[in-house]
C-alpha cells in the first residue's frame, strides 16, 4: 500500500510528516526525520515478516510438505536483483554504439569547466527542457515504431513456418491415405514434396536477408555500404548474406530460379509444391493412387481442401515478411531525429557547465547514455531479418528447425524402411550443412 502523506499547517505545533504504513503509523517531524522514518519501516517490515511466518505455518499445516518446498525454493529476503547488469552477452553489442558519444560528451563536458568557458552564459534551463521533450518525442516514436517492425516480423516468420510445417503434416497424411502399395514410389514422392518445403524455406529466407540488406543500406545513409554489409556478415554469423547458391534445388531448377527475380522465387517454389502434390493425386501405380480417392476428380477435390489453407498461409505471410524486409523506415525522419539528438545532447555542456560544474560530466554523459541507447535499439529492431537485437534475426536457426520438421513429418517411415529412412535424412542434413552456410552455433542453416 502506499504511504499516505500529510502535512498538518498549526501554527502552534511545528510542521509533521505523517506517514502512514501498513500496519503502523509513524510521525516524521521536520526536525529529526531520520530516527522515527526508520523506526516506522522497521516496525512495518517486522510486521510483516510476521504475517509472512503465520501464513507460511498455516500453509504448512495444510500442505505439508508441498509448502516446505516452496519455502525452499523461495528467494532470499536479502538479494542483488535490484542492481542493475550492465554486461551481458545480449547488451555487450550496444556498447560499440554507445562509447563514442557518452566519451565524447563527457569529455566537452569536462573541457569547458577546466577552462571555465563561458558557454551560454546566463540563459535558463527551461530552453534544455523544451528542447528535450521535442527530442525525446521523435527518439521515443522512432524505437515504437521499429519494436512495433520486429514484432510485426516475428509474428509473420512465425505463422510462415507454422504453414510449411502445417503443409509437410498434411502431404505426409494424405499420401498415406490412398491403396496404392507402391512403397518405394509412396516414400519418393514424399522426399520430394519435402524437398521443395525445404527449398521454399531456403528461398524465403535468402530473399529476406538480402532484402534486408539492402533496406538496412538504405537506413543507415551515414555509412558505407561495404560497412553495413559486414556487420549484417557478423550479426549472421554467414557468408552468404547474397546467397547465389538454390540448396536443394536440382539444375534445371536452379536455372529458372536464377532467371527470375528475387521475390517470386519463393511464390514458384510453392507452385512446384502444389504441382507435385497433384501429380501424386492424378497418378495410380500397383493397385491405386497414393491419395484416397475412387477417381482423379475426387482426389485433386480432396487435396484442394486440406491444402488450401496451408498453401494460401504461407503465400500471405511470406508477402507480409517481405512488405517489412523491402520498407525501411522514412529517411527523412530518421536525418531530422538524428540532427536533433545530435544538437541537444553537445549543446547541453555549454548550457549546464556554469550552473553544475563537475557534475556536468556525470549528468550530460547519462544524458548521452540514455538518448542513443535509446536510438541504438530502435536501429537495431528497424530491420527485424538482420538486426542485432530480437528473435527475428535470420542466422540458421529457423531453417534448421524447418528442415528438421519436415524431415520428420515427410521421411519417417514405416519400421522396415527405417534405415533408408535416416540415411536419407542424414545425406539431406549432411548436404545442408556441406553447400550451406553455419550460424553461430554451428546449425545448418
Amino acid at each position: 500500500a502506499t504511504p499516505a502523506i500529510q502535512r498538518f499547517t498549526n501554527p502552534t505545533v511545528p510542521k509533521t510528516l505523517t506517514l502512514a504504513f501498513p500496519g503502523t503509523s509513524t510521525w516524521c517531524s521536520a526536525v529529526s526525520p531520520a530516527a522515527p522514518c526508520i523506526a516506522g519501516v522497521a516496525a512495518t517490515a517486522s510486521v510483516a515478516i510476521a504475517g509472512r511466518r503465520v501464513r507460511r505455518s498455516r500453509r504448512g499445516s495444510t500442505f505439508g510438505l508441498r509448502a516446505e518446498a516452496e519455502s525452499a525454493s523461495e528467494k532470499p529476503l536479502l538479494n542483488f536483483d535490484f542492481v542493475p547488469t550492465l554486461f551481458s552477452a545480449d547488451a555487450d553489442i550496444l556498447w560499440t554504439e554507445l562509447a563514442s558519444p557518452v566519451l565524447a560528451v563527457s569529455a566537452l563536458s569536462a573541457l569547458l569547466v577546466v577552462f571555465n568557458v563561458p558557454g551560454l552564459g546566463k540563459a535558463s534551463t527551461a530552453e534544455l527542457g523544451i528542447v528535450g521533450v521535442l527530442v525525446s518525442l521523435a527518439t521515443v516514436f522512432r524505437t515504437q515504431q521499429s519494436y512495433s517492425r520486429f514484432w510485426e516480423a516475428r509474428s509473420k516468420f512465425g505463422m510462415m513456418m507454422a504453414g510449411i510445417v502445417d503443409t509437410a503434416s498434411i502431404a505426409g497424411v494424405l499420401l498415406e491415405s490412398g491403396p496404392c502399395q507402391n512403397d518405394a514410389w509412396r516414400n519418393e514422392q514424399k522426399a520430394e514434396v519435402a524437398r521443395l518445403l525445404r527449398l521454399y524455406m531456403h528461398e524465403a529466407t535468402s530473399f529476406l536477408r538480402s532484402a534486408s540488406l539492402a533496406t538496412a543500406k538504405r537506413t543507415e545513409y551515414w555509412r558505407n555500404g561495404d560497412d553495413v554489409e559486414r556487420d549484417v556478415t557478423e550479426v549472421l554469423g554467414s557468408k552468404l548474406v547474397k546467397q547465389t547458391e538454390h540448396l536443394e534445388a536440382s539444375a534445371i531448377e536452379a536455372r529458372k530460379l536464377d532467371a527470375m527475380a528475387p521475390r517470386t522465387r519463393a511464390p514458384a517454389v510453392l507452385q512446384w509444391v502444389r504441382k507435385a502434390l497433384q501429380t501424386a493425386a492424378t497418378e495410380q501405380r500397383d493397385g491405386g493412387a497414393l491419395i484416397a480417392g475412387s477417381d482423379p476428380g475426387s482426389r485433386l477435390l480432396l487435396l484442394s481442401t486440406e491444402t488450401t489453407s496451408a498453401l494460401g498461409t504461407l503465400q500471405r505471410e511470406f508477402n507480409a515478411c517481405s512488405k517489412i524486409a523491402t520498407t525501411p523506415l522514412p529517411v527523412q525522419y530518421v536525418r531530422i531525429a538524428r540532427l536533433l539528438r545530435f544538437v541537444f545532447v553537445f549543446t547541453s555542456p555549454l548550457l549546464l557547465a556554469d550552473k553544475l560544474g563537475w557534475s556536468c560530466v556525470i549528468y550530460c554523459g547519462l544524458l548521452a547514455f540514455g538518448y542513443h541507447a535509446v536510438d541504438a535499439i530502435g536501429l537495431a529492431l528497424s530491420n527485424p531479418f538482420v538486426g542485432k537485437l530480437g528473435e527475428a534475426t535470420l542466422d540458421g536457426r529457423f531453417v534448421a528447425a524447418i528442415c528438421t520438421d519436415v524431415n520428420t513429418l515427410l521421411l519417417t517411415y514405416s519400421d522396415s524402411d527405417a534405415p533408408d529412412a535416416a540415411a536419407e535424412a542424414n545425406a539431406v542434413t549432411q548436404t545442408s550443412v556441406t553447400n550451406g552456410d553455419l550460424d553461430k552455433s554451428g546449425n545448418a542453416s
